[in-house]
Order: C-alpha cells, then sequence, then structure tokens
C-alpha cells in the first residue's frame, strides 16, 4: 500500500523555506501534522544532498526526544509508519536506535543516511549525542528539551559527511513541539 503526504500550509511553508534558516521550528496542535512534516523534511534533506565522488548522498542525522520512553513510544514508530524497516534497503539496529536508509536514484547515485535516535535521561546521555557529527538534527518536542541543546546540537551539524568528501548541502536544527 503506497500512502499519500499532504502537508499544511504551515508545514508546506517549512518545506519551502528550511533552505534559508539553520534552525527552523515548528508550533502546532496536537494532530497538525508536524511530526510527519519533519520526517518528510529530512526525507527531502537527505535526496538533495550532494553526491560525493563515489555517487553516495550521505547524511546523518540525531533524532532527539527527552526520553528513551516518548522516544520509543512516539518518535520511532513515527518514522517507521513513513519508512518502514524491510532488513535490506531500511534496517534497524535496535542496540544502536539506529536507522539506516539506502537506495538508488534515477540518477544513477545512491542515497545512504543514518538517522540515530538519541535519549536525553541523564548528562551522560546529552554528552554522548553531543559527540558525533551530525548532518542535521531533529529535536522532537523541543519544548521539552534544555534551550541550551539548541545550540549545542547546532554547533555538531554540518560535520557529515566531512569536507574531504564534499561536506553537507543542508545543515542544520529542525524541531517540532505542541503549542
Amino acid at each position: 500500500m503506497t500512502k499519500q503526504y499532504d502537508a499544511s500550509p504551515t508545514i508546506a511553508e517549512l518545506h519551502k523555506t528550511y533552505t534559508k534558516f539553520g534552525v527552523n521550528l515548528v508550533l502546532g496542535p496536537i494532530g497538525g501534522g508536524k511530526t510527519v512534516g519533519i520526517i518528510m523534511l529530512l526525507l527531502v534533506i537527505m535526496n538533495h544532498q550532494k553526491a560525493d565522488d563515489r555517487g553516495r548522498r550521505r547524511t546523518r542525522f540525531a533524532v532527539v526526544r527527552n526520553t528513551r520512553a516518548q522516544l520509543k513510544d512516539s518518535g520511532i514508530k513515527s518514522v517507521f509508519d513513513w519508512i518502514t524497516p524491510n532488513g535490506s534497503s531500511v534496517v534497524w539496529k535496535d542496540t544502536e536506535m539506529t536507522l539506516i536508509v539506502s537506495y538508488g536514484l534515477p540518477d544513477g547515485t545512491m542515497v545512504y543516511s543514518e538517522w540515530m535516535f538519541r535519549s536525553l535521561d541523564n548528562e551522560d546521555d546529552a554528552r554522548k549525542l553531543l559527540s558525533v557529527e551530525y548532518t542535521a538534527a531533529w529535536i522532537s518536542e523541543f519544548r521539552e528539551v534544555p534551550n541550551q541543546l539548541l545550540t549545542d546540537i547546532r554547533s555538531r551539524t554540518g560535520r557529515f559527511p566531512s569536507m574531504a568528501d564534499g561536506g553537507a548541502t543542508w545543515s542544520g536544527v529542525v524541531g517540532e513541539s505542541n503549542m
């Protein structure tokens, strides 16, 4: 079964303007399509990443939520609704809490994206989050996350792929939250 995605007007505006800003945060009502809109935006970012010398469009995303339980109960389930692990082109590594997505595009390039799901249950979790190089980060329910984390995680984006491999086409932080 094929799903159809229709963005709300606010999310459609985000999809059009995200390249202008390094931090894109969306507030809205429960059920307003914010989470799915961010998932779709990350898909756009990974498909539009410039290819390296070997024809690979590589991205790495941090997907952040306040607690591990919230991450599992909402963030991961929402992503799996649209990007379902199948053991070949979409692989879920449960012990690493990482989703690997890879597929070819009609232009002959290959998309390869890591979605690293990370919680902030304690200070050690935050330190681990901030020790990795990312293309971009998605902070889910950002109003529940300390403000300093926005600055800290922003400093970790744009570091993957490395400049030697062409750098990130777009980098930054995206997030959604209920009002």
